[in-house]
């Protein structure tokens, strides 16, 4: 789920990081589309174009017999939205390391150690339900756990269709949090500008 963003990501190469580095940066600040609503509509393009890869790999491992479907089609709905609200936690999760440029040299580092957090922790690597309990309990209330383990615990039963409103309601608390954290780090990160030194 979040290979796709982080290939695209790279690919376009649509990030503060080498915006920065190349002084093009510039232009976000100047258009009459504010850099941070610009950066919402391509991290949407981003979502949008994994979702579509991630649903191409659904059909053909339904059809191989690879993939089971969700156990009923309340669990297939809110699975849906449990995906959507993920998709916006890992995104602002994003952006927040992605606006780390505007104040360091490099965000390479804080990349990789958001990158191995959210893989370990969102349920990326080994599903969160064979963690130690102690520790299952703590990743399931980070942001991490939003993006990737409400959306295929709901997806494969482990959280029932009707007991699912809280941890909707804790994706949806992730996503007003980290977008009002970011929307403060943009306003500081526009003061903050500098292009090859000026």
């Amino acid at each position: 789920m979040g290979t796709g963003r982080v290939i695209m990501e790279g690919a376009s190469q649509e990030t503060a990081q080498s915006k920065i580095r190349d002084g093009s940066v510039v232009f976000w600040f100047v258009r009459p589309l504010s850099a941070r609503r610009y950066c919402a509509w391509r991290g949407l393009g981003e979502s949008l174009y994994a979702t579509l890869w991630l649903l191409v790999g659904l059909v053909v491992g339904v059809v191989c017999g690879l993939v089971a479907l969700p156990p009923s089609g309340p669990a297939a709905a809110v699975t849906v939205l449990a995906y959507a609200l993920g998709q916006v936690v890992f995104y602002q999760i994003a952006l927040l390391v992605d606006l780390t440029s505007f104040w360091t040299i490099t965000s390479f580092g804080v990349n990789r150690l958001v990158a191995f957090a959210q893989l370990l922790l969102s349920g990326g690597l080994v599903p969160l339900w064979f963690f130690p309990e102690g520790l299952r309990a703590v990743a399931g209330h980070l942001p991490f756990a939003a993006t990737i383990n409400v959306p295929v615990s709901l997806y494969t039963g482990r959280i029932d269709a009707a007991e699912s409103w809280p941890y909707l309601a804790e994706q949806a608390l992730w996503c007003v949090l980290l977008a009002a954290l970011s929307r403060l780090v943009w306003r500081r990160a526009a003061r903050r500008l500098l292009v090859l030194g000026g």
